[in-house]
């Protein structure tokens, strides 16, 4: 009993003693949640970090424009999370990277007849977020690009074909989706360059005066002890797992059984058969996740006589039932796509 009081005046003790920092942010899922919700990924890491450096973090929620400005004026003392840009760090002290995000350029492929945006296109329509900075490789080519008030917003006119190409953090524009358009992230790909895709650390800013260098150095400090005594204290989001193909087999007329056909030396040769090939019964109704769709599947035919794409065969692992975990050569007819 006399240690349980000991321990609970040393936390009150602590508690009493611990200071309390405003932290301008706004809702930028999955890194910072709305408010009232639970913290977000970034906005969490920002929290444990507080307990190592003995201080506490008091959110207040406004867009990151109008925090950058209010810290220009010198009237606030922290905004949390910002990219690391040299026109930002002109007027503003930076902390280490607190967590990372990848940035990359999303395009609408029903708006571009297919094909992928050419970066170099003069014509081409960009658009951003007010007060959002995406890094100096990004915001050198969306400079002149069309504004809007939120991310939401922003996503919602690339999906209208009003622009053409936007910058967003790959988590973000999961979220986005998953909440305001699930029924249309399909649409939505990614520009394939390197030049423009880049993962960015996530930092706390303070006003350039001496208070504001004083608490950057303590959320240094509080990194820095993290580490010490916990090790690793910067996260990243968690890579995106490509979608997948998931199917049921099924009979067909004329094939009853389902047969998987299997080659030690090469599963993934479907369209080459072996001398030593075995088959596989694989019972109706199995689950298998498609690997790879044979060509007569993924590409177009100049014939309407189809038997011979769905007797060719795809690669498939096997889900559940007696053969699960192999990956076997299975028949198009037979491949149903939930």
């Amino acid at each position: 009993m006399k240690q349980c009081l000991v321990f609970l005046l040393v936390c009150l003790s602590l508690s009493a003693h611990s200071e309390e920092f405003t932290v301008l942010t706004d809702k930028w899922s999955p890194y910072i949640n709305e408010e009232g919700q639970a913290s977000g990924t970034a906005a969490k890491n920002l929290e444990i970090l507080a307990h190592y450096g003995d201080f506490r973090v008091n959110w207040e929620y406004m867009p990151f424009a109008d925090a950058q400005a209010l810290l220009g004026l010198k009237a606030a003392t922290l905004a949390y999370p910002y990219f690391y840009t040299e026109a930002r760090a002109e007027k503003f002290y930076y902390s280490k990277p607190l967590y990372f995000a990848t940035l990359k350029l999303f395009y609408n492929r029903q708006g571009s007849d297919g094909n992928t945006p050419d970066l170099n296109d003069t014509e081409l329509r960009l658009g951003k977020v007010v007060g959002n900075s995406y890094g100096e490789a990004i915001d050198s080519l969306v400079t002149n690009g069309s504004v809007y008030s939120s991310d939401v917003a922003a996503l919602g006119a690339l999906l209208s074909n009003e622009i053409d190409v936007l910058p967003m953090a790959e988590g973000v524009m999961r979220s986005l989706l998953n909440s305001h358009f699930p029924d249309r992230s399909e649409l939505i790909l990614t520009v394939g360059t390197e030049q423009y895709g880049s993962r960015l650390g996530l930092h706390v800013i303070a006003p350039k005066t001496d208070a504001g260098k004083a608490l950057i150095n303590k959320v240094d400090t509080a990194l820095s002890q993290r580490l010490a005594l916990a090790g690793e204290y910067r996260y990243s989001e968690s890579p995106q797992v490509a979608d997948v193909d998931i199917a049921l087999v099924k009979s067909a007329e004329g094939y009853p059984a389902i047969l998987g056909r299997f080659n030690q030396k090469s599963t993934q040769a479907c369209t080459l058969a072996y001398d030593d090939d075995v088959f596989y019964t694989i019972p109706m109704g199995t689950r298998v996740m498609v690997l790879s769709w044979s060509d007569k599947i993924l590409n177009p035919s100049d014939t309407d006589r189809l038997y011979g794409n769905m007797t060719e065969e795809s690669h498939v692992l096997v889900l559940n039932g007696p053969h699960v975990g192999k990956e076997v050569c299975v028949k198009n007819m037979h491949i149903e796509v939930e």
